[in-house]
């Protein structure tokens, strides 16, 4: 017997500093499988753009840069 893996709707976008994305930039945006790993990308990618990461989660919630920041240190203490 195999155990289910919930998978969840994460997506990570790239806005410039001092913007909100919006649903269209999420429809554009990166997806990944789980939020955790979606947390530790953005914190530690580092962009020459200037853009800052923002992430949703399942349509229901969305990280500002500052909440990934917040949450960096216990997801990476995960791993």
């Amino acid at each position: 017997m195999t155990e289910a893996i919930y998978v969840r709707d994460v997506v990570l976008v790239w806005i410039p500093n001092g913007s909100k994305p919006a649903d269209e930039d999420f429809a554009k945006g990166e997806p990944w499988h789980d939020l955790d790993s979606a947390i530790v990308h953005a914190r530690e990618s580092v962009r020459q753009d200037g853009r800052l990461p923002w992430i949703r989660c399942d349509k229901k919630f969305v990280l500002s840069p500052d909440d990934i920041i917040a949450a960096y240190p216990e997801v990476k203490g995960k791993g």
